[in-house]
């Protein structure tokens, strides 16, 4: 079996797909290898930058339009990417169901009368007149006007203000990973994409393994990237420690709980409505019915029994040099979070009750912004690469890839 390469890429999620597709571009044959048995087991990406009050600033708005992220997305996806809402039937030309939509939702800040609430307003209103001249067209809401456009919200009332951006990008996750890890097993031999790889070796020609039980080895002419992500942490760390080097860093891993809660009635798929620590939109893939496109659930999906709100709350931040022993000791869904979780529902949306579809627990890494992208793991190994920015949401992560790659090829 020929396992040689041009580059080893090694990392779980999205950021070796992308990579992998990029090195195809300029005729390199990479040779992808994966810890995980599944490469979104880490579950390592967002469908779009959760933008929480405090992290806001006019620089960070500005890189989450719709135009930045299209032209990170469009180059790196290998078919149709459907703009949302989807052309009407009169319309000529061609439509793909199944492809991932990049949508443009408005995003809605919501502050209350509290304390608490007037002191975010402040920001948010600071915010409001820092954006106002460049492009975003940002919006003050007061009392019904923004409440209304919240979704999930099933009485109205005049104790909230609004910060109402009309566009900002989000897209189908699960089908953009799905369709460019489909279109590599196309273009890529299935044994140079090696998942459930073991007791991985960095070696001067390139990378010693174990895959299906017996040894391997691959020589890497031209160099190894590792893409650091939460997963190989422990290893990296470990092979840090063998090379006699000092690793450069993370802040600390920033811990979110995603919640997808069942509904009666279809929410709004308008707009991302952020209240407090929590990220709030209507859950779907596609788009919703032309004829009804403030409505959607089990007619228009028939796979899909009831309507659903998805909540992305954020959870502690723990230090870097914490790390081990702060993640052995977290509690996922502990009684803060049903606490946060109950204000949103009963408190805030004004429901009689909720019901929790699922749960899932995510750990994404904060990095400096002046960190550099890529390292070389040791003087002894320059062409070993461990690349950071690696998770988080997914224009964030492309980006960091497409730099990468480009790098390479200087």
């Amino acid at each position: 079996m020929h396992l040689d390469s041009e580059i080893i890429l090694i990392g779980t999620g999205i950021a070796p797909l992308a990579a992998a597709s990029h090195l195809l571009s300029q005729g390199k044959s990479p040779l992808l290898i994966n810890p995980d048995l599944d490469f979104f087991l880490e579950n390592s990406e967002l469908p779009f930058d959760p933008l929480l009050s405090q992290s806001l600033s006019k620089r960070k708005l500005l890189s989450n339009s719709p135009q930045h992220a299209l032209q990170e997305i469009q180059p790196i996806f290998p078919g149709a990417i459907e703009l949302w809402p989807h052309p009407s039937k009169d319309r000529k030309g061609y439509y793909d169901p199944t492809a991932p939509h990049f949508r443009q939702r408005g995003r809605l800040w919501i502050a209350d009368s509290t304390d608490e609430g007037r002191e975010e307003w402040e920001k948010l209103e600071s915010l409001y007149l820092e954006t106002s001249d460049s492009g975003l067209s940002p919006q003050i809401l007061d009392g019904l006007p923004a409440i209304r456009r919240f979704p999930g919200a099933s009485s109205y009332t005049d104790l909230y203000r609004g910060l109402y951006l009309p566009k900002l990008w989000d897209v189908d996750l699960n089908r953009f990973r799905l369709g460019l890890l489909d279109y590599l097993r196309e273009k890529i031999p299935a044994h140079r994409v090696i998942p459930s790889a073991s007791q991985l070796e960095i070696t001067p020609e390139g990378l010693r393994f174990y895959s299906q039980g017996a040894q391997m080895t691959a020589k890497a002419s031209q160099g190894l990237l590792i893409f650091w992500t939460p997963r190989l942490t422990t290893w990296l760390i470990h092979q840090a420690k063998q090379h006699d080097f000092k690793l450069n860093s993370p802040l600390g891993v920033k811990l979110w709980e995603q919640w997808f809660l069942n509904l009666t009635e279809a929410p709004s798929p308008n707009t991302i409505g952020i209240y407090k620590d929590m990220a709030v939109w209507a859950h779907f893939e596609g788009s919703p019915s032309q004829n009804e496109p403030e409505r959607f659930g089990s007619s228009l999906f028939p796979h899909t029994t009831q309507a659903e709100l998805t909540v992305l709350a954020a959870n502690q931040f723990i230090p870097f040099r914490n790390l081990d022993s702060a993640l052995s000791n977290i509690q996922w869904a502990s009684t803060d979070s049903f606490s946060d979780l109950s204000h949103l529902c009963l408190d805030f949306l004004k429901w009689d009750l909720f019901t929790i579809r699922s749960f899932h627990a995510r750990a994404l890494f904060e990095w400096k912004e002046s960190q550099a992208l890529a390292q070389s793991l040791s003087p002894v190994f320059p062409r070993v690469q461990i690349i950071s920015r690696c998770d988080g949401p997914l224009v964030d992560v492309l980006q960091t890839v497409r730099q990468v790659c480009e790098a390479l090829q200087e």
